[in-house]
């Protein structure tokens, strides 16, 4: 059996999600929506292609161009347990950061703790 739910049979939370979820996909506002929308898409575009851009420009030759670690750097044991906690709970986050941490390893090797 079928049945009607309307947008008022609705929880709290479902009708902002609802909402949020119209006004990302530009069912209100119409045109405006759209232009604003596109608008924020280009300027995050923006963002990440001039930050590439300056750091291309200031990074020295045949270097990363990221500072140098402190030589007695405290332990991040919190930090890095979290980390591996939420990477438990959200697999996918999980075999992202773990992708990438290989990825890291490949490329920079392990540097020592005086570099």
């Amino acid at each position: 059996m079928l049945s009607d739910i309307s947008y008022a049979s609705y929880g709290r939370v479902a009708q902002v999600i609802s909402y949020g979820t119209s006004l990302h996909m530009g069912r209100y506002f119409g045109f405006a929506n759209q232009i604003v929308s596109s608008a924020i898409s280009i300027g995050l575009a923006a963002l990440s292609v001039t930050g590439f851009v300056m750091w291309f420009k200031r990074c020295p030759a045949r270097r990363l161009g990221a500072p140098a670690r402190p030589p007695k750097r405290p332990p991040m044991r919190a930090w890095c347990g979290s980390l591996a906690l939420l990477g438990v709970i959200f697999l996918l986050m999980g075999a992202t950061m773990l992708v990438v941490w290989c990825l890291d390893r490949i490329a920079f090797g392990r540097v020592g703790a005086g570099v």
